[in-house]
């Protein structure tokens, strides 16, 4: 079954025949971190780096924020789907530059920086690919292998983006006005492999 994880959202699957996916990333960063071993997946779409330490608790979404959405992810997957942070490994995606022309804030590369500042400080293995640019990416993630298909567009991906794997090979070709490069990558082994 596909499972599409929106913005703010996190997924954990153990089904063998689900994929993960993320449709249209931007300056969000998505954030997969896979149990080899057991087979679970975890897939996080956050859009923003840090929440406000004087937020309230009751009202804060944890899913907005790198800083609270990937702990929330690895606790999930130590509780409820048994997994052992050694078993642990995670690939860092997107965290474009903004749209505008001026990007003061630079949302994508903060982005980026506290997924990495958070996968360290558990030590966790990761892999930063494809991060940064000026790049709407889409990807899918195979639960049984942890393989990630990763489409990258320099505009908005296709109202029908399968259209992208017909003509799109590894090294990214140009039909249309579609500027389409597909990727296929897998996860770093965790550290007991």
């Amino acid at each position: 079954m596909e499972i599409v994880v929106g913005i703010g959202e996190s997924a954990i699957s153990d089904h063998q025949d689900d994929i993960l996916k993320i449709i249209g990333l931007g300056p969000c960063v998505a954030v997969s971190v896979y149990a080899l071993r057991r087979q679970v997946l975890g897939l996080a779409h956050i859009p923003l780096p840090y929440a406000n330490p004087d937020a309230d608790p009751f009202t804060l979404q944890l899913g907005r924020y790198v800083n609270t959405a990937l702990p929330a992810l690895l606790n999930k997957m130590k509780t409820k789907f048994q997994c052992l942070k050694s078993e642990l490994s995670a690939c860092i995606i997107g965290g474009a530059q903004s749209a505008q022309p001026n990007d003061l804030y630079k949302i994508g590369e903060k982005n980026v920086e506290a997924a990495k500042n958070i996968l360290a400080r558990y030590n966790l293995p990761f892999t930063e690919f494809d991060t940064g640019g000026n790049y709407v990416r889409s990807l899918a993630i195979d639960v049984a292998t942890g393989s990630i298909m990763l489409k990258r567009f320099r505009s908005a991906p296709p109202q029908d983006e399968t259209d992208c794997y017909h003509f799109a090979s590894s090294r990214g070709m140009h039909k249309e006005g579609i500027d389409c490069h597909v990727f296929s990558i897998r996860h770093p082994l965790p550290k007991t492999f």
